[in-house]
């Protein structure tokens, strides 16, 4: 079955306000209002403005696609760095400079997050007052106050 174009264009106009209208904080209400104000009206093939649920589709297929570019640009910004700090180690190897070359470890352990946890001494002195009060059990019914009046 042929891909409807005109619809895919529809789509990514569409996800493109919303997205536009989201940044600026509007509601998925005030999103379903919005569109058909735009110069042109970005409405429905029917003329109608888009419901709700397409908004809140719109939505999810952005976020997703927001969350996989952030994921990408991370992990390209965390490449960056650390193929810098292996060319720092390098240079501190040719240089002989064996602090240098132990920062450099440090940082790309650091970025990578292959250091080891930090130990945490948790040991000392705590002092527990238990108080124990000695209380008589009777095997004899309570009193009621009725009784006490009688």
């Amino acid at each position: 079955m042929p891909v409807n174009t005109a619809n895919l264009e529809l789509i990514a106009l569409r996800r493109e306000a919303v997205s536009e209208l989201r940044r600026k904080r509007m509601t998925q209400r005030q999103i379903v209002k919005a569109l058909p104000q735009y110069s042109p009206p970005i409405v429905g093939p029917d003329g109608k403005p888009f419901s709700l649920g397409t908004i809140n589709s719109d939505l999810k297929a952005l976020q997703r696609e927001w969350r996989k570019n952030a994921e990408k640009a991370t992990a390209d910004h965390v490449a960056d760095q650390y193929e810098s700090l292996e060319a720092l180690e390098r240079r501190c190897w040719g240089d002989n400079d064996m602090a240098g070359v132990a920062r450099a470890i440090a940082l790309k352990m650091k970025l990578t997050g292959t250091e080891a946890p930090t130990r945490v001494d948790q040991s000392g002195k705590v002092e527990i007052t238990v108080v124990y009060e000695d209380r008589h059990l009777s095997t004899e019914p309570a009193q009621s106050a009725e009784d006490d009046q009688e």
